[in-house]
């Protein structure tokens, strides 16, 4: 999750404490690690035949209680660095850049606290019910929902499938890359708006990128630095000159669809939607705000 966020994949030397677990147990189980085979086979007889072996006997160094109740931490130890990872100022970044893949990482953590919750509640009421409801559907239900909970996240990633190309190829991003693409991106802008080829309703990112000669893949990866998506580059580019044109004068004389049109959206309607989002207000009141400033 930190890895996507930040778009830097560097292991850092703190990273090496999450290992720290897994170390203590190996070192702990290394008496049994070298045990003869016969001796481990009447081991595992033994706990398939008492269970509850699993967090009360000491095969280990280290008590197997101790190994319970850090299975029960770490869930929610992790997730809470995650929530904290979802809020943070990278992450505040990701949701203006690619408002998708940010929702996906929100909807994964929010999935894992949901199963962990379940996971926690099931195990702790199971001792307060009787033996006779244990051993019946409340016994599975722990692997119920562990797989219900995988199950949910397969669906959601075929349905969610570009969200799923982008995590196939994800690559960390040198911040030199970064400024390089933020100025093509910028240059690309200018000509787009002195040559006027954002006033083209029908202008997609294959006709743009002809007219720019550049690829397909080149100018989607240098709008996709600074947008979510091509449509909010553009619109953004037709917003800005919709305002040069906004006056009372111009209003009244032609209206809101003329100003929509001749700023190169096909619509009214995604006109409006993207001035609003742009200026947090409509056009009309745009005006208005202008003009008592004047006054």
């Amino acid at each position: 999750m930190r890895f996507i966020i930040s778009k830097n994949t560097q292991i850092k030397l703190f990273d090496w404490l999450h290992f720290t677990p897994f170390i203590l147990f190996l070192i702990s189980y290394l008496k049994f690690y070298f045990i003869g085979i016969e001796e481990k086979e009447a081991y595992v007889s033994l706990i398939i035949s008492d269970f509850s072996l699993t967090y009360t006997d000491n095969i280990g160094i280290i008590p197997e209680y101790v190994n319970s109740i850090g299975r029960l931490v770490h869930p929610f130890f992790y997730l809470v660095l995650q929530w904290f990872l979802i809020f943070s100022a990278d992450a505040k970044a990701l949701k203006q850049k690619d408002k998708k893949l940010y929702k996906w990482g929100f909807n994964f953590t929010l999935l894992q606290t949901i199963f962990t919750l379940s996971l926690f509640i099931t195990i702790f009421t199971l001792p307060g019910i009787s033996e006779e409801a244990q051993d019946s559907f409340l016994n599975k239900l722990p692997a119920i929902l562990t797989i219900g909970f995988f199950f949910t996240l397969s669906i959601y990633l075929l349905w969610k499938q570009d969200i799923l190309l982008k995590l196939k190829y994800f690559k960390a991003e040198d911040p030199n890359d970064e400024i390089e693409k933020t100025n093509k991106l910028s240059e690309l802008t200018k000509v787009v708006e002195e040559q006027a080829y954002f006033i083209d309703v029908d202008l997609t990112i294959t006709k743009l990128s002809g007219l720019l000669q550049l690829s397909q893949q080149e100018l989607s990866s240098l709008i996709n630095s600074e947008y979510s998506s091509y449509n909010e580059w553009i619109n953004e580019i037709r917003i800005n000159y919709s305002i040069t044109l906004l006056t009372p004068d111009f209003l009244n004389t032609y209206g809101i669809e003329y100003l929509a049109t001749k700023s190169g959206f096909k619509s009214k309607n995604t006109f409006y939607r993207s001035f609003k989002r742009m200026t947090n207000t409509t056009p009309t009141k745009f005006v208005q705000s202008i003009h008592t400033e004047k006054e």
